[in-house]
């Protein structure tokens, strides 16, 4: 995929504006270091006449990276007791930065979908034929 693209799937599968938001010069720094691929004609990055091409693959690394970075920013947080047996958890945020990071961490590939309104993911896997 071209770069337009390829920072889009970052960008969508990131949520970076999201709590806990990243800045865009946090988020231009992990799409700095998405590894390029060999393009569609089989040059690759350096050779002359190169097509600057992303993977899904590469792309996952970095919002593995991204998601580490989010789950840093609220790692200092704690919980609150309000009273009548009632408590903030604040480590609900952490604690799902820690498993979008994981999902991705791998660089496994990723299937995305809108179903409901929102982005799903799910780690792909490849499936053995038992015989």
């Amino acid at each position: 995929m071209d770069a337009t693209a390829a920072r889009a799937e970052l960008d969508d599968l990131l949520q970076w504006q999201s709590a806990p938001a990243l800045t865009s010069q946090e988020v231009d720094r992990l799409f700095a270091r998405v590894a390029l691929a060999a393009d569609v004609a089989g040059y690759l990055p350096g050779d002359s006449g190169y097509t600057p091409t992303y993977t899904s693959r590469a792309i996952g690394v970095q919002v593995g990276f991204g998601w580490k970075m989010k789950a840093g920013k609220v790692a200092g947080q704690y919980e609150v007791g309000v009273g009548s047996g009632k408590t903030f958890k604040r480590d609900q945020q952490y604690q799902m930065c820690v498993r979008q990071a994981a999902l991705y961490g791998a660089g496994s590939g990723t299937a995305t979908g809108t179903a409901g309104g929102g982005i799903g993911s799910l780690p792909l896997g490849s499936a053995t034929a038992r015989g």
